[in-house]
């Protein structure tokens, strides 16, 4: 999970439940389309990425409350940019984009916890 100020502080997580559900409500263009209207800051594929992260900790979130939200957010200065950021993080730690090279390099290096 991956947290992100919004109208407060929240967390993206990306399951497959959330990618069917962002794809469909993006008329079934496949998740690799939807990031790059992600990289183009398209504020549709924002507003239902947000929507499809966030319905993890919030059952009643819609993509008109994230409209209204994200409104809020922008009024007050915040970035465009940030939400961005915090979706790829989420996607990328969601695993779906790893490859075999990815896994391979994992299990030849596996990081130790640091101790403090």
């Amino acid at each position: 999970m991956v947290t992100i100020e919004f109208d407060k502080p929240r967390q993206l997580q990306y399951d497959l439940a959330a990618i069917r559900d962002l794809e469909r409500a993006m008329d079934g263009q496949p998740l690799g389309i939807i990031v790059g209207h992600l990289a183009n800051l398209g504020v549709n594929a924002l507003i239902l990425a947000l929507w499809a992260g966030f319905k993890h900790e919030d059952r009643a979130v819609t993509p008109h409350l994230v409209t209204v939200r994200l409104e809020t957010y922008l009024k007050s200065g915040k970035p465009l940019r940030a939400l961005a950021d915090g979706i790829n993080d989420a996607l990328e730690e969601s695993g779906l984009f790893k490859t075999a090279k990815d896994e391979q390099a994992t299990a030849a290096n596996p990081q130790t916890p640091t101790s403090q």
